[in-house]
């Protein structure tokens, strides 16, 4: 029998485009200026997202290479825009973008970490 493919995203994809969401809600929340309850609402709105994609997203075969991109962002762009911000553009819209992004991405690599920790301690 020739079992028919169902229709719609499944959650893997619904976890690329929220993933993409966030993005583009950290870039543009940098770049312009907000005042502190719309910044709360944002960083809190990030977090939630980077929850969401680290637990529903991140399968336990993606797991090494989710965390070592993760590291790789978290430590190489805050270096990259502080180059960026001293030599060409200072400019506090690129902290702020690159706060936004550790907010987003952060919370999904310590869900991530905490499901290798725990399915490395489950294996015999």
């Amino acid at each position: 029998m020739v079992e028919k493919k169902k229709k719609g995203l499944n959650l893997a994809q619904y976890g690329s485009i929220v993933f993409t969401i966030g993005l583009l809600v950290a870039i543009v929340a940098g770049l312009f200026p907000m005042g502190s309850t719309a910044t709360k609402v944002v960083i809190a709105t990030l977090i939630l997202v980077g929850i969401f994609v680290g637990a529903l997203n991140v399968t336990g075969g993606e797991s090494v290479s989710f965390l070592v991109a993760t590291l790789s962002v978290t430590l190489l762009a805050g270096l990259f825009l502080d180059l960026v911000s001293k030599n060409f553009y200072n400019s506090a819209s690129l902290g702020k973008i690159y706060y936004n992004m550790i907010a987003l991405i952060v919370p999904g690599a310590i869900v991530v970490a905490f499901k290798a920790i725990y399915e490395t301690a489950r294996d015999e």
